[in-house]
């Protein structure tokens, strides 16, 4: 007798999971879909109408940490991500480019059309700074640093409050970063600072001006004006926090980041003799950068892209066994469970 075959809906299948992807037990499925079975992968990546009922789930789950129960949750959903934008055929189709019509959850701006990197970006943005204040793990930033690299290298058409986040948040860990090390003998210094936080910050600033770098090559810029107009409007604040000596010294990418910004600034004031408007500043900024565009993309200013991809470390159960056997627990109150009692594995957790 033949062996029954039996097919799979694969569409409608990731939309049942993704439905509530934030949930622990149906992010930990679509982890195991997606790094299983890499056509699975490729189906996200490619498709707009999967990637976006699949993503956006997860990116809700980014976009508020603090609702995540503890750093592996969170750390599974940056994973999911991290696996979505390592494709590099994807990061010039329709996964990035997906635009989402409007994001309900979404409280501090109301976002329509937003293009799905820029989602990613701004939820990446809040997940990095949530770690950096709350849970300071080194797994669950240099992840999110590779998924913020992964976006950088693939971003175009930035959103305008993307471009912006990505500005204000620059600033804000240029000065942590200063604090840190404006200790006398360039230490980390401070009420409660640590060695470990002060690099944590230091990884970060780098990780962000590379962002911006990548944003702004010529044969892209054009396409992310926002970041640029961005740059400018906060030209003060980018050039005093970044040229700090102890931030310059220990972020080799942020004399690059100040010099970029000078650049699109004198440019501006050499056009115009009064402070242009919001509209003219950008149709001018374009200008620059189309003719910045037509002058190459190579020179001193090319940043190599460099891809990060997500791997199962040796002994992946350490980690996935103990947490699913915890998801099971938590979400089954009524059976008299007894955590204790329980050796999962021998050397691993319980």
């Amino acid at each position: 007798a033949g062996v029954p075959r039996v097919e799979v809906p694969m569409r409608a299948l990731l939309r049942s999971v993704a439905w509530d992807a934030p949930l622990e037990s149906h992010v930990l499925l679509l982890y195991t879909l997606l790094q299983c079975n890499p056509e699975v992968l490729t189906l996200v990546a490619h498709a707009p109408d999967v990637a976006t009922e699949v993503l956006l789930p997860v990116l809700r789950g980014l976009y508020d940490p603090r609702q995540a129960r503890g750093v592996r949750h969170l750390y599974t959903l940056v994973i999911v991500l991290l696996m979505c934008t390592q494709d590099d055929e994807a990061g010039s189709g329709p996964l990035l480019r997906a635009r989402v019509p409007r994001v309900e959850w979404y409280d501090e701006r109301i976002l329509r059309d937003v293009p799905m990197g820029s989602l990613a970006l701004l939820c990446a943005l809040r997940t990095l700074t949530y770690t950096l204040t709350g849970p300071r793990d080194g797994y669950l930033l240099a992840n999110t640093f590779a998924v913020i690299m992964n976006l950088g290298n693939r971003l175009h058409d930035m959103h305008p409050y993307a471009a912006q986040r990505l500005v204000d948040v620059l600033v804000k860990l240029a000065r942590r970063v200063g604090a840190f090390y404006g200790g006398e003998g360039g230490a980390p210094g401070g009420a409660g600072t640590g060695e470990h936080e002060a690099l944590h910050c230091v990884e970060a600033l780098q990780a962000l001006c590379l962002l911006v770098r990548h944003a702004l090559q010529p044969d892209r810029a054009l396409g992310n004006a926002h970041v640029a107009y961005s740059l400018v409007q906060q030209q003060r604040r980018v050039s005093q926090s970044l040229a700090q000596h102890v931030v310059s010294q220990r972020v080799k990418d942020a004399g690059r980041v100040v010099e970029l910004t000078h650049g699109l600034y004198k440019s501006l004031r050499e056009l115009d003799d009064e402070p242009p408007t919001a509209e003219g500043m950008m149709e001018e900024l374009r200008g620059e950068l189309r003719r910045r565009a037509a002058e190459g993309a190579g020179g001193e200013g090319a940043v190599d892209a460099v891809t990060f991809t997500y791997e199962e470390g040796g002994d992946p159960e350490q980690f996935f066994v103990p947490y699913c056997w915890d998801v099971v627990v938590s979400a089954s109150p009524d059976v008299a469970w007894y955590p204790g009692r329980a050796t999962l594995l021998h050397d691993g957790g319980s």
